[in-house]
């Protein structure tokens, strides 16, 4: 049986919005890529937050995105941000009112149920091949990870804050087509 190269996996349909963070960073809605209205800050917290789907307090995002920053700077770059995410995708999906990044117990958030995320299914496929108890649920997880895998974290972006995170995935998809290979053989 060959590996699928490709695309990744389709995106979970219900959700309108996509956010690639593997490989070059894209947010798509309505079947298009949202290239106008975005701001460069707000795809940065976009993948930021990406890295954080159980949610990152504003202290955190805001030394991660400004470090250096006073906190009051840090505190308006953030709305200022999620303004940017909120006006853009309201426009780009005809939802008025919808959230897109939600805040909550002192955590901002990424609503999984508006975006879906590749990092997330590439993640959640780790840890299904992890958890496989026979060898091809094991290979039919690993090759939905490898299929998720698109390139390095935040390719191509000056992001300072990403570069432990992108070396640890990485290094995780290395890890994957070496366990892949492996049950092939």
């Amino acid at each position: 049986q060959a590996i699928r190269t490709g695309p990744p996996p389709e995106p979970v349909p219900s959700r309108p919005v996509q956010l690639r963070v593997l490989g070059q960073p894209q947010v798509r809605a309505a079947d298009a890529e949202v290239t106008t209205g975005l701001r460069s800050t707000a795809r940065e917290l976009l993948a930021c937050l990406a890295m954080h789907p159980e949610g990152a307090s504003a202290e955190t995002v805001i030394e991660m995105l400004w470090p250096g920053n006073d906190p009051e700077s840090g505190r308006i770059g953030l709305q200022t941000a999620l303004r940017s995410i909120r006006v853009a995708l309201r426009q780009a999906i005809g939802a008025p009112r919808a959230m897109f990044v939600t805040y909550g117990a002192g955590r901002y958030k990424i609503d999984a149920g508006l975006i879906d995320v590749d990092l997330w299914r590439f993640q959640a496929a780790l840890a299904d091949a992890t958890q496989a108890r026979q060898p091809e649920d094991t290979r039919a997880a690993l090759i939905r990870a490898a299929e998720s895998y698109r390139g390095p974290f935040a390719d191509g972006t000056s992001y300072l804050w990403a570069e432990p995170f992108r070396e640890e995935i990485r290094r995780r998809a290395v890890d994957a087509l070496a366990r892949l290979a492996a049950l092939y053989e």
